[in-house]
């Protein structure tokens, strides 16, 4: 009688098992002692077995190792394998497992990883005087964003900025650190080139410090562009700061001199030499000489140069300029003005999707950029261009990436044949859409376009990169932090040679991780290898089975459109706010379009709320009409955005209605007026201190 006791009858997935109960149960604290112990309700077949519902090929491993405590795999995965037996609690097979699991697996990186910054612990007095809003301590000490300048890379944390440099001997050391700081940075900027500055961004503040060691935590000065930051970044020693609603401003060195500009909204921008280069929702392409600082006699404002106006009016999404090749470095040097002047080549994408490259060379000199090459072979507006000596690069919305191989004569770029299709792929990520100031975008990162690299971050929450080739989208490498710490922010950059003899540059790639540590990974021997041999390089981003593993963890149903970035034309959604305002200038029309890439790519509910009251301010219109002179008065208009609901300002009669098509105002003579539209995308659920 007691036999029959002892047997126990199972179900597991619709196949029967027959064992007994002194099998199932040695093992103290299991699934199973609980389960015939009555402490977890049990569910019953047609025959009496306890039905349970789990793979019964895995349970067949299982009970064969409780059975003999042999484990044989038998072909099955052992991350898998080790799943189930973690939720029968079966620790001594867990630990055996986790040993297969780490058998080629270092706990010190692969061949690639090449150190690590562990965070610093930056507590001081004015902690405890400074108000800090902090959800955990694990979230004040995660990295938000990086950058690097020379042999220096810079880290932000939410409370403070650190500089790290490379010494010969010493490897990298810590050599900067901000004052504490009361709101999390947003963008910061190095810049190591004969002044050691540091920049970061605060919503519309900008603060500037000196790095130098003999005078740390100077404090240069704080400016105020009056608009949210999109971008930050030195050309030379100015530091330049743009907003994408349409404001430029710029810091000069040498006069310490703080000036910002109000132009037409900016949906792209670049730099080349002492050039500033961007790109306006109106078509046209405008640069500033940031190393002469000219200003205009007489308004005092900064002389905008207009370069290009697109034939067909399209906003410039995305854009990259190639300059003279023989007059050294011109894509990195800020002193060679003149060769710059006489030698730009410009490739930009529009929002419909097509690619132009147009080019100044001397024997045109004095008519302008001429367009040498449209391509249209992209359905989604462009997000990120790239034109080098050898390639060029688009990305578009739908991270999908085309390349094609240049062909130049004595350094200028060749018509005949023109650019050569040289590959196809795609970029796929379900982080791409988060647009944000403390995310960082896939690339592409390197100085020299044959060493280009794309970053691909699959999922949001995840320790995982994959590096790879921008011409071809072969797989460089792939990236695993070795202590499994999720990815918080990435960066590529190549350390300058140091002094001692033979000493070559080394391309890193510095990950922050959201336990504050930075990982280094060197990348150097690997892109030369792959540059002299070719002939392995099939494989690209990541196979079914390491996407499977990525997504484990991830819950689709709550993501966004996988790899859709940004939409031209999105369709209407009760989270969409409508709104009509004047514009800064009488003189200057300005059509704000928060579609446009740059300012998805940099929106954040700080900066909305920033924008918020920015938009109460009373501004000066012109209005222009057919049958009257054009005349000035103000006009105020206030909202507030609420929870998620749409509101609409209706404007008053002397405002023009716009037409959805061009962006521009439908009068009886097609005159454009100086009433521009503004659309703006709010979440669903907002903070509540927006």
């Amino acid at each position: 009688m007691e036999s029959k006791v002892d047997i126990v009858q199972l179900n597991v997935g619709g196949r029967r098992f027959t064992t007994s109960k002194q099998t199932l149960t040695w093992i103290p604290e299991s699934f199973f002692v609980s389960l015939l112990s009555g402490r977890i309700p049990s569910m019953r077949d047609e025959i009496g077995a306890i039905f349970i519902d789990r793979d019964p090929d895995m349970f067949e491993i299982i009970l064969h190792f409780m059975r003999t405590k042999e484990v044989n795999p038998k072909g099955h995965n052992i991350r898998n394998l080790r799943t189930e037996a973690e939720y029968y609690g079966l620790q001594p097979l867990v630990i055996r497992l986790n040993l297969c699991d780490e058998l080629e697996r270092s706990l010190c990186g692969d061949i690639l990883f090449s150190g690590i910054m562990h965070p610093q612990d930056f507590t001081t007095d004015q902690e405890s005087t400074l108000s800090v809003q902090s959800s955990s301590t694990d979230s004040s000490s995660m990295v938000l964003t990086m950058t690097s300048c020379g042999n220096w890379v810079g880290v932000a944390y939410i409370h403070h900025i650190c500089c790290y440099s490379l010494e010969e001997s010493m490897g990298w050391q810590r050599s900067f650190y901000s004052p504490l700081l009361s709101k999390p940075p947003e963008k910061i900027t190095l810049n190591t080139k004969g002044h050691l500055m540091l920049a970061a961004s605060f919503g519309n503040e900008i603060k500037l410090w000196n790095c130098k060691p003999q005078a740390q935590q100077v404090e240069i000065g704080t400016f105020d562009l009056k608009s949210p930051v999109s971008a930050l970044f030195f050309i030379g020693p100015q530091l330049v700061a743009i907003s994408s609603v349409g404001k430029v401003g710029v810091w000069h060195y040498s006069n310490q001199n703080w000036t910002a500009q109000g132009v037409y909204e900016i949906t792209s921008y670049t730099s080349v030499g002492s050039l500033l280069v961007w790109g306006s929702s109106n078509g046209i392409i405008n640069s500033i000489d940031v190393q002469k600082f000219p200003l205009r006699m007489s308004d005092n404002d900064l002389l905008i140069v207009e370069l290009f106006n697109d034939p067909l009016h399209e906003p410039p999404t995305a854009m990259s300029v190639f300059g003279n090749p023989g007059a050294g470095n011109v894509r990195n040097s800020w002193s060679d003005v003149e060769s710059i002047g006489r030698w730009l080549e410009v490739a930009y994408g529009t929002t419909s999707g097509k690619i132009r490259i147009v080019v100044q060379h001397p024997e045109n000199f004095g008519h302008g950029f001429q367009i040498v090459q449209t391509l249209t072979v992209h359905t989604s507006q462009i997000y990120t261009m790239f034109l080098g000596e050898k390639h060029l690069i688009s990305v578009c919305a739908d991270l999908h990436v085309r390349t094609w191989k240049l062909t130049r004569f004595r350094g200028r770029l060749a018509t005949q044949p023109g650019p050569t299709p040289l590959a196809s792929y795609r970029l796929l990520s379900l982080d791409a859409a988060v647009c944000t100031p403390l995310c960082s975008f896939q690339g592409p990162f390197g100085e020299l376009d044959n060493q280009q690299v794309f970053l691909q971050k699959v999922v949001p929450d995840t320790n995982t990169l994959f590096v790879r080739l921008s011409s071809t989208g072969a797989r460089v490498s792939k990236i695993q932090s070795v202590d499994n710490s999720n990815i918080t922010a990435y960066y590529v950059h190549e350390c300058e040679a140091l002094g001692r003899l033979g000493y070559r540059p080394r391309k890193f790639v510095f990950t922050g991780h959201i336990n504050g540590s930075v990982q280094l990974w060197d990348l150097t021997h690997t892109l030369n290898s792959l540059s002299e041999n070719t002939t392995d390089m099939t494989e690209g981003g990541p196979k079914q089975s390491e996407l499977l593993d990525l997504l484990k963890h991830c819950d689709l149903s709550t993501s966004r459109s996988s790899s859709r970035v940004t939409s031209v034309n999105p369709s209407p959604s009760p989270s969409v706010l409508s709104v009509r305002f004047p514009q800064l200038r009488p003189s200057i029309p300005i059509t704000v379009n928060t579609h446009s890439p740059l300012l998805r790519r940099t929106a954040s509910l700080h900066s909305i709320t920033t924008l918020n009251s920015y938009l109460r301010q009373p501004y000066l219109l012109t209005r222009t009409d057919s049958s009257s002179n054009s005349s000035i008065y103000t006009d105020e208009h206030e909202f507030t955005l609420g929870d998620g609901i749409s509101q609409i300002v209706t404007p008053s009669p002397l405002e023009p209605i716009y037409s959805q098509d061009n962006n521009s105002p439908l009068t009886e003579n097609n005159t454009p007026t100086a009433q521009p539209h503004f659309n703006l995308f709010i979440q669903d659920k907002p903070d509540a201190d927006v």
